[in-house]
């Protein structure tokens, strides 16, 4: 309960993890791991030398510094985002601010130490970086939903490229599942639908929450990427389907939560960013696209909370 990875990558016990908590819950928290960066990533599903390497690194030298680097009273997330979301991230599939104000905090700190500059290096490299640590914050904020009896909304979502399960509030001991199917992507040059997996990673929380492809109006860049396989009413969605506002995103407003019986009254599935990876274990990233949940599986959770 409260871990996340993105993709195929995986926690074992020898890997380190971000920890994020609930500032007025200390004891609700939650993990992920360190961001594995975009060439030898074990979320990419490849499995060779070269990622073993880079995991050694990770969950060793780079760690050890991360951890030291980090203030003992922790970095507040929900800033980082917001900041993020006003200069073009969806904190998904693109956190390219977002990871450079987070570097801005930790530069100085990383610097002092043996090794230090590589770290820094990495994470500067390293777009991505931020994803993890919003995964953990996103399931952090949506574990506090969980046993609100009779409550519809999603506080975990994610497949495995075999299936799509959703958990809801007030059923948080049970997943929902139905086959899983590939996103909707644009594929990288001489491959087609038939190299990429179907759905995979837990990475649909952050989706879920209000971001990611539900909040693809604040990032024109991923709009643009994504014009071929984005639903006419993409935009339109986070009116129809979102919750509330978030009081501590000050700088953007963004709405927040997915209630699965709203997604089934206006019989409009939300949609989710998500990166697919080669289903042979090979070349990595294949494209990147949308994924739609079907709607069946929304009522099926519904009709057991009810």
């Amino acid at each position: 309960l409260g871990v996340v990875v993105p993709l195929a990558s995986v926690l074992s016990p020898s890997m380190l993890v971000h920890v994020v908590m609930d500032e007025n819950n200390p004891h609700l928290k939650a993990f992920s791991t360190i961001n594995g960066g975009m060439q030898h990533a074990l979320r990419l599903g490849l499995s060779n030398d070269k990622v073993l390497e880079h995991l050694k690194w990770l969950n060793g030298t780079f760690g050890e510094i991360l951890r030291k680097a980090i203030p003992e009273a922790g970095i507040p997330l929900i800033p980082l985002a917001d900041y993020g979301l006003s200069r073009g991230d969806d904190c998904h599939g693109r956190t390219i601010a977002a990871t450079a104000q987070l570097l801005e905090q930790l530069k100085t700190d990383l610097s002092k130490f043996e090794h230090g500059e590589e770290a820094i290096k990495y994470i500067a490299e390293c777009a991505p970086f931020f994803l993890n640590l919003w995964m953990a914050a996103t399931k952090c904020i949506l574990l506090a939903a969980n046993g609100i009896a009779a409550s519809s909304m999603i506080t975990s979502i994610g497949g495995n490229g075999i299936d799509f399960g959703v958990q809801l509030a007030g059923l948080s001991d049970r997943w929902f599942t139905v086959p899983a199917t590939r996103p909707a992507a644009i594929y990288n040059s001489g491959l087609f639908a038939g190299n990429g997996l179907p759905a995979i990673g837990d990475s649909a929380v952050v989706d879920a929450l209000g971001l990611g492809a539900m909040a693809i109006s604040f990032a024109p860049e991923q709009q643009k990427s994504f014009t071929s396989v984005l639903p006419d009413d993409a935009l339109r969605l986070p009116q129809c389907l979102l919750g509330r506002k978030h009081a501590a995103f000050r700088q953007t407003g963004i709405l927040f939560g997915t209630a699965a019986r709203q997604i089934t009254r206006l019989h409009t599935s939300m949609i989710i960013s998500l990166g697919v990876i080669d289903v042979e274990g090979e070349k990595g990233r294949v494209g990147g696209g949308i994924y739609r949940p079907p709607l069946g599986l929304f009522a099926k959770a519904c009709e057991a909370l009810d």
